[in-house]
């Protein structure tokens, strides 16, 4: 079958959105004249299995162990979450932190980083008060990207989106390790290189002040278990929560405590999906 069903240009799809989302013409214009001119012409298509329109940054994973190059929809983002992450940053960002926003999404190799930054705030409603590239929290000039206050709480965020595991099952998957009906094996990686350095984004603080969390983005599901003795593995003074979550509004959430848990989904507007995870045990059942 062929996967194009349709090419269209990229601002009109964004319009297109703007209409079904009941998005005023006057911010939709805003929007659209926020777009970087190298975004704005980026090929756009009908996926015809997902019935998703998609755009192509153009950066396949070139660097797979075994020498092939990987493409495909993990690497064509949808339109409606490019109008989702424009609108937001539209609204709330300002100034330099906006045109330095802007910019690198509309770099070909930063795209999915910077696309993905987004992914804790695209819920987030006018009275809640976010802060970008918030300083403080770490040790000398680190950052955090997103510092989000609400009358639940308050929750920095840094957001990884993490490659490595999915090079990883794709090598696989082209190996002499898949299985006999041709399907991935379930992930058998170190967990614990998903979560490399990511206490070091932040100094000790108690969560009764600020709940520091980190949100992963990861194409690959985890091991339930192996996840939880990871995170429990990191400075618990420094790291209250780690969420694995994308643009919907379903995440999984391993966090210190229950309490910090249903904080740090009351602040982010989230609820619990369990598609990020899987039983090993499970698995080897099936």
């Amino acid at each position: 079958m062929e996967l194009v069903g349709g090419v269209a240009n990229l601002p009109e799809l964004l319009r297109a959105r703007a209409r079904d989302t009941s998005v005023s013409i006057e911010l939709t214009e805003k929007l659209i004249s926020a777009l970087p001119a190298p975004l704005a012409v980026w090929p756009a298509f009908l996926d015809r299995m997902s019935h998703l329109w998609r755009y192509d940054p153009g950066t396949p994973v070139t660097v797979l162990p075994n020498g092939q190059v990987a493409t495909g929809t993990h690497l064509w983002p949808e339109v409606n979450n490019l109008f989702a992450v424009l609108k937001c940053v539209v609204e709330r960002l300002h100034g330099e932190k906006l045109i330095t926003y802007l910019r690198r999404l509309s770099d070909a190799v930063k795209h999915h980083d910077t696309l993905y930054e987004c992914c804790p705030v695209i819920r987030s409603s006018p009275e809640d008060h976010l802060e970008f590239e918030v300083t403080g929290f770490g040790e000398g000039n680190h950052t955090v990207d997103w510092l989000i206050t609400t009358d639940r709480g308050t929750v920095a965020v840094e957001v990884k989106n993490r490659i490595a595991d999915l090079i990883e099952s794709l090598d696989r998957g082209g190996s002499e390790h898949v299985g006999w009906e041709g399907t991935v094996p379930a992930p058998t990686h170190d967990v614990l290189r998903m979560l490399r350095g990511i206490d070091r984004k932040y100094r000790a603080r108690e969560a009764s002040d600020v709940i520091q969390a980190v949100w992963i983005h990861t194409d690959i599901a985890q091991e339930e278990h192996e996840l939880a003795v990871a995170v429990s593995s990191l400075d618990p003074s420094r790291i209250h929560a780690v969420i694995l979550g994308d643009f919907d509004d379903g995440a999984f959430i391993v966090a210190r405590t229950d309490e910090i848990k249903c904080r740090v989904a009351s602040v982010l507007r989230l609820t619990e999906s369990r598609r990020f995870v899987f039983s090993r045990n499970k698995a080897n059942l099936t």
